[in-house]
This record gives C-alpha cells, structure tokens and sequence, in this order.
C-alpha cells in the first residue's frame, strides 16, 4: 500500500519493473475502477488505434504525470503482476468453517465481469479457499477471487464477504447458494451438495423491440 508519489515508484520498481509487468489499482474501489498493468515496451499507437479505451494496459511515466497533480494523493495498492488462470470461488461459511466450496473459472471477462465461467473441479483452488476463510474466520455466503502467478501458484486478490455477481453460476450447476445461507441464517440444516463439474455459463447480449404502441418483441434466430 502506497499513500505517495515517492512510495508508489519504490513499491513498482522493488516489484521488478520495468523487467516486468507490476499492477494498481486504488486501495477502495469496486468493479476494476482504477485498475492499470504497467508495462515498459508498449506501443501506444497500437494502444489507441486498435484498442478499446477501456483497456488497461498503460506505462509508469503515464501513471505519474496523472500522480505528480494529485491533490490529496489517492491511496493505491501496488501489486504483483499475475498472468495465469483466474478463479472465483463461492463459499458458504459457518463460524469460519466451509460448508460448500465452489471455483469457477474466469475464461472470459470484461469490465471485471465474467462473460464466460467454468466450475472446475480444481482441489488446489478449494482447498486454499478453505483455508484463507477459516484463518479469517468468515461468515455466510463470501466469495474469493485468485489467480495464478507465472510459477504456477494461485494467489488471493479479493476477499469479498458478500455474494458474487456471477453467483448465478453456481445455481446453474445445481447449488444455489444465496438459498442455502438463507436456510443456514433460519437455523436450517445445509445439505451436502456438490455442483456439477463442467458446467459452463455464456452472457450473451439480446435485443427486445418496442413498437410505437408499446407492445415488445424478440427476433428469432
């Protein structure tokens, strides 16, 4: 955590820019507000020819000439850059114990969204998972976000103590888990249940039409 222009260059480059990739983002923020990867050998033209301008990707110089004016500085977060596979793992938890452990790959996000998600049968991510919400001694329905370093080692970036917004996922594979923390929060009994591994969700956009007397219809492909 950095709270200045100073701390913000020594965190980036102890983290081993500009040999490689380092990430930020700010200390409180939501939905990958703020976040940027860092990285040396960019081409810039390429950047605003080809890419959208939500892409992440920028340089440190850029990142400080926006800093140097900061007034008061934003409290950021610098971090190690993590180009392996992402998950999202759905927990229900009772007095920090795990009751249901989920992952679900993140095969395809945008706008910190998950378009494309898996649930993956990955022990490792589970039992990690596991062991992150006993240490903290969680509650209720919580969700972890991990994902994997360029050595092959899953590592936490979010703990979330709320359901997810692809939550849904994990319904779709047969285990509704804002369901089950309603019937744990009555006293009820959890069942065991386990989802079904494989299951894949695709977001899709689709258009409704409204006709100028206000009745609406869906074209059929």
């Amino acid at each position: 955590m950095v709270n200045s222009l100073a701390e913000f260059e020594r965190a980036v480059f102890k983290l081993g820019y500009p040999d490689v990739p380092v990430c930020v983002k700010p200390q409180i923020s939501k939905g990958g507000r703020g976040f940027r990867i860092l990285k040396k050998d960019i081409d810039k033209v390429d950047l605003l020819i080809n890419y959208k301008p939500d892409n992440t990707i920028t340089t440190l110089e850029d990142i400080i000439s926006i800093l140097e004016i900061a007034n008061p500085f934003p409290k950021l977060v610098v971090m190690e850059y993590l180009p392996g596979k992402e998950y999202s793992v759905d927990l229900l938890v009772k007095g920090g114990e795990p009751l249901i452990t989920i992952p679900r790959s993140r095969d395809l996000t945008k706008l910190g969204i998950s378009f494309i998600g898996t649930v993956e049968d990955n022990k490792e991510i589970r039992e990690m998972a596991n062991k992150i919400v006993r240490a903290i001694g969680l509650d209720y329905n919580i969700n972890l976000q991990l994902k994997y370093s360029s050595e092959g080692i899953p590592k936490i970036i979010e703990i979330n103590p709320r359901v997810s917004g692809t939550i849904v996922l994990c319904t779709g594979a047969g285990v509704n888990m804002p369901y089950l923390g309603v019937k744990m929060a009555l006293g009820e009994e959890i069942p065991q249940i386990k989802p079904k591994y494989g299951t894949k969700m695709i977001r899709y956009w689709e258009e409704v039409f409204i006709t100028p007397d206000g009745s609406s219809y869906k074209l059929n492909g």
